[in-house]
């Protein structure tokens, strides 16, 4: 059950960039899933390595199949142990949304030890366009802002041990979910005037919707990795930037758009079986894995708004500080909102 929290009409993005949601029903949503692990080859088994780690020095751990974990001279916050493991190549991560095995980086040895820096993770892959690679955060799988593909491999660098896996990736026509997570982002100004597109968005749903979620999880008696279940969205947003406006506004800031939630699940036919269940027919069925993108809520609106100079010459809008960077032909902006703060990349139109 979603409740709105903010009005519609006050939602300042816009969706664009991929096919219209709203003209997306819930089958052909969820029956557009890709997936890469129909065949019948035995999948790896989980393996593990370890190894003790000075910060001042930072080190390098592989797997046998090519993951890679860097830790570069100062990444983490104290010495300690470092354990990188690919630790299931079966269960959910063999549904069409997932792209080989989930892997994880943990930190032990140390009950202070973080990460200071970021780390560097690359991933193998078969796919000659891969999807990308993605980080779980606290409401699911979501692209990490920075990956790029490489030969063979996807790489990308995150703020934070925890787990990691690629992405499948996305079918001609398909509504891809253009949710991330964990973007490096230092505000260095720059020219933002222009008409710009949404590329990525950064944040939880409640920040970047307005919507929340109070449903329970579902299958909790089932065996680890037998089910997945998380929020993901869609947003289409244009934003325009033109000199001048009222008063002593220096430029007019202008969105229109809107936003789609869905709810992502996979579930394995063990994990179906012990419910006395079956994979719905709106949702499909992938090397023994029920794949579902369930649209659960839904707005557009447009928002209006100036820019103005502080004494010291910087941005504002609406009081604040505005937090842009402009790099080329990508806009990064970040806001503190009052559901917590989002950050969103733009490219130019």
């Amino acid at each position: 059950m979603y409740k709105s929290t903010l009005l519609i009409i006050s939602i300042a993005f816009v969706l664009v960039g991929c096919d219209d949601p709203g003209n997306v029903t819930q089958n052909n949503a969820t029956n557009n899933l890709t997936n890469n692990q129909t065949n019948n080859e035995t999948p790896p088994p989980p393996v593990s390595t370890s190894a003790w780690v000075e910060a001042a020095v930072g080190g390098v751990l592989a797997l046998d199949d090519g993951a890679r974990l860097e830790l570069p001279a100062g990444a983490l916050t104290t010495d300690a142990t470092v354990v990188f493991s690919r630790v299931t190549c079966e269960g959910y991560v063999r549904g069409s949304d997932f792209d080989g095995c989930l892997y994880e980086v943990a930190l032990e040895g140390a009950p202070d030890a973080a990460l200071h820096e970021r780390l560097v993770l690359s991933l193998p892959s078969a796919e000659a366009t891969p999807g990308c690679l993605m980080g779980r955060d606290e409401e699911g799988w979501r692209c990490q802002g920075d990956w790029a593909a490489d030969t063979g491999a996807v790489r990308a660098t995150a703020t934070s041990p925890g787990a990691f896996v690629l992405r499948s990736p996305p079918k001609v026509g398909t509504v891809t979910p253009n949710a991330g997570t964990d973007l490096v982002f230092e505000a260095c100004g720059g020219d933002l005037i222009g008409d710009w597109q949404l590329a990525l968005a950064f944040g939880t749903v409640a920040a970047l919707t307005g919507t929340e979620s109070d449903q329970p999880p579902n299958y909790t008696d089932c065996a680890p990795y037998e089910h997945y279940e998380g929020l993901t969205f869609f947003i289409n947003e244009n934003l325009s930037v033109t000199p001048g406006g009222e008063g002593d506004a220096v430029a007019t800031w202008s969105t229109t758009g809107g936003y789609t939630v869905y709810s992502h699940s996979a579930t394995t036919d063990a994990c179906l079986d012990l419910h006395q269940e079956t994979c719905p027919s709106s949702c499909e069925q992938v090397a023994g894995v029920c794949g579902c993108l369930i649209r659960e809520a839904a707005g557009n609106g447009y928002s209006g708004d100036y820019l103005h100079e502080d004494a010291e010459g910087q941005l504002t809008q609406d009081g604040q500080v505005l937090e842009y960077c402009v790099i080329g032909d990508t806009l990064t902006v970040r806001r503190d909102g009052p559901l917590g703060p989002s950050l969103k990349m733009y490219t130019r139109r």
